[in-house]
């Protein structure tokens, strides 16, 4: 089912915000200046920390209205102030012609602009205007990433949270690159003729302007395609020299960022299993071999091959060797391996490529730049119990798959979830809100000396509610080099 009931005219925010809250009379300045309170009349200075929301969707698609993302339990549960927002997407917000007719962007400075909006009207909600925390998904995550980057909003929000996604990696386009694109999209529209080969006249953005909105939509909704043989993901982003003034790792390079800012990023375990199912055929695939529940049978060679070509069909440089990644990933696998085993570790492979490697590499750069960054990153690694249409039993923890968890869907949804879930997902809430409150995480730290020095771990709780020691990554030898 496909919902149609979405629109251009999008603009808008939600606001959550716990019952307890001190709320003001007006909006913002000096309308702002009686006040109220839903409860005990507390003081102003117990503005609470705010968390703007950003949904993902590949910039081609999504909605706030998404049940996913309605915000009560993260606000009750966490003590916090929730704001989601729409932005503009697809042609409609990231249409790039080298004109004022479409300067491109256009959906990250909706975001900037619902930043601002936060930033001077929030304490009529109860929240702290110097305490915002933006977070967001996927392409949400790549956006918020662009935040921190970008002159015009870095000075909006003092913490930031990438749930699966940077703005590294082939995501933003230089200017000729996206002109190039857009031009494509604007001849499979019937809008370039021999008379505007290669350049936006007045007469093409008048076309494109008179297309149907979906079909336009259409056009330029491709996550992947094919050029001169090679797969290239298709970039919506453009260093602009404004709302981007250069390519999102010359500004990480050149420490031209948010400074002195929290970062928290995460993953899901099996990031491009169900990414791998939704766009197997741009790939040259076989959708049937990845479907959620009833894939068609893969073998050991096919797989290896499979991820061997993809790599290598990549149009990067410089260009990765396909046999190389395949050997990475297949390390340990043979033809005796399992069906699901094999075609996960294809997932594997695309997951890290297209979204946790940009992540970590992200916070990296952010942090070598400006240690005094704090920078935390978490690994989500429960599978969802109930029955999952895009999440099947051999995907793994999927691409998203704690968007439910972080927003409470475990506490909205009795029925879909179970108990163990629950504890999860108030375990999601609590490090989500601590970050937002304090800009740390509420792990604790401990430390254990042993003969080579000392080790740092952290206490966190499990799903029984009891507390476990946990030390992760520990060098118990010398890095093995050459072959084995």
């Amino acid at each position: 089912y496909q919902n149609k009931n979405v629109s251009e005219d999008c603009l808008y925010l939600n606001i959550w915000a716990p019952t307890v809250t001190t709320m003001r009379s007006g909006v913002s300045g000096r309308n702002a200046s009686k006040q109220r309170s839903t409860t005990s009349g507390r003081p102003a200075a117990g503005l609470k920390p705010v968390m703007f929301y950003a949904h993902g969707g590949g910039f081609s698609v999504g909605s706030s209205s998404a049940l996913n993302y309605r915000g009560e339990v993260l606000a009750t549960k966490g003590d916090v102030i929730v704001v989601t927002i729409n932005y503009r997407l697809n042609a409609f917000g990231f249409l790039y012609t080298g004109t004022d007719d479409g300067p491109g962007n256009v959906g990250l400075w909706d975001q900037a602009l619902a930043l601002e909006w936060v930033h001077r009207n929030i304490k009529s909600f109860g929240g702290d205007p110097e305490r915002v925390t933006i977070f967001g998904t996927s392409a949400g995550s790549v956006s918020s990433s662009a935040l921190v980057l970008s002159p015009v909003t870095r000075n909006l929000f003092k913490n930031a949270i990438l749930m699966s996604g940077s703005a590294l990696g082939e995501l933003t386009g230089s200017p000729d690159d996206m002109k190039q694109y857009w031009l494509q999209v604007a001849k499979h529209a019937n809008c370039v003729d021999d008379e505007t080969p290669g350049t936006f006249t007045p007469k093409v953005i008048n076309c494109l302007k008179a297309v149907d909105q979906e079909t336009l939509a259409t056009y330029s909704s491709a996550i992947a395609y094919e050029a001169g043989g090679a797969i290239k993901q298709v970039s919506f982003m453009v260093a602009d020299g404004t709302f981007l003034p250069k390519k999102p790792h010359e500004m990480l390079i050149s420490g031209d960022f948010r400074k002195g800012m929290n970062l928290m990023i995460g993953n899901c375990e099996d990031e491009g299993s169900n990414v791998l199912m939704l766009f197997a055929s741009n790939l040259g695939e076989d959708p049937k071999k990845y479907d959620s529940h009833n894939p068609t049978p893969i073998t050991y060679t096919e797989a290896y091959n499979t991820t061997k070509n993809l790599f290598s069909s990549l149009a990067l440089t410089p260009r990765i060797n396909g046999e190389d990644v395949a050997k990475l990933y297949f390390t340990g696998l043979s033809a005796k391996s399992g069906q699901d085993v094999v075609r996960r570790s294809i997932g594997y492979a695309f997951g890290d490529y297209l979204i946790t490697c940009p992540t970590v590499s992200f916070a990296k750069s952010l942090y070598k730049t400006d240690p005094k960054s704090n920078v935390y990153q978490y690994y989500f690694n429960s599978k969802i119990s109930d029955w999952n249409p895009l999440c099947g039993p051999w995907m793994g923890v999927c691409h998203t798959n704690d968007v439910d968890h972080v927003f409470g869907m475990p506490f909205l949804d009795t029925k879909r979830f179970v108990d163990r879930e629950r504890d999860i997902s108030q375990q999601m809430i609590d490090i989500f809100a601590t970050f937002a409150r304090n800009g740390q995480s509420n792990a604790k730290e401990i430390s254990v000396s042993v003969e080579k020095g000392v080790i740092v771990g952290n206490t966190r709780p499990t799903v029984d509610g009891k507390q476990v020691n946990e030390f992760l990554g520990i060098p118990y030898a010398k890095p093995p080099k050459g072959d084995l």
